[in-house]
């Protein structure tokens, strides 16, 4: 993949329905689709200013992997789809660990573009993907797909949300404790008794039997 100096935005590449199906088969089984909170606010590195403030909501898609190759191409696929920028890097190598490859968007345009290419071919992730979408539409500074007239807006045919960025409603809290919840990863024993105080929470329903006999006694 060629490399993008700074403010030169990548041109989007036809990708083909293979290429997307193959790209969900790898969020499916390698990928993530989250809503996590930023913990430390993140600063403009030319100005100095903040970017990002500490507790805003951030939305992320990426695929992690050990196969160099493997995210390269995953990389490859994900940026044919925007022209949002794709980053790439390497985690786990300074811990004494095996280095993993990691290619992921934090763009709000960028999920939008990758998430509704592959969406129709998602299995496993489907659910994060229907939240996703839902949090976007509500999401603050997220540049709306709508066909506006020439010369208004940011020119790209988007239109963005008057909200300034960092107005969380409770809705926003919602959906990212729906996603946490979707890829909660259960511990040793927690899934059993997730269930158990699901079935004792669930109304009791009678047997088949049992209603034919109140029945029959109602009628007597």
């Amino acid at each position: 993949m060629p490399k993008i100096m700074p403010g030169q935005r990548p041109a989007k590449a036809r990708v083909s329905e293979a290429e997307k199906k193959w790209l969900a088969c790898a969020i499916d089984c390698e990928g993530c689709l989250s809503l996590s909170y930023q913990r430390k606010a993140i600063l403009n590195k030319k100005t100095g200013k903040r970017k990002t403030p500490a507790g805003a909501i951030r939305a992320y898609v990426g695929v992690d992997n050990t196969r160099r190759a493997f995210i390269m191409e995953v990389r490859r696929v994900m940026q044919g789809l925007t022209d949002e920028p794709i980053r790439g890097y390497i985690k786990n190598s300074r811990y004494g660990w095996r280095p993993c490859y990691v290619a992921q968007c934090t763009s709000k345009p960028a999920i939008y573009d990758v998430v509704m290419a592959v969406y129709p071919y998602l299995i496993v992730k489907r659910p994060q993907a229907k939240v996703m979408f839902r949090f976007l539409a509500i999401a603050p500074g997220m540049a709306r797909p709508y066909q506006i007239r020439k010369g208004s807006g940011s020119g790209r045919g988007f239109r963005s949300v008057s909200k300034p960025n960092g107005m969380w409603t409770e809705k926003h809290h919602a959906l990212a404790t729906e996603m946490r919840r979707l890829n909660h990863r259960y511990a040793k024993g927690e899934w059993a008794r997730v269930q158990r105080t699901t079935e004792r929470l669930a109304p009791r329903v009678k047997k088949r039997s049992a209603l034919t006999s109140d029945r029959e006694r109602r009628q007597k």
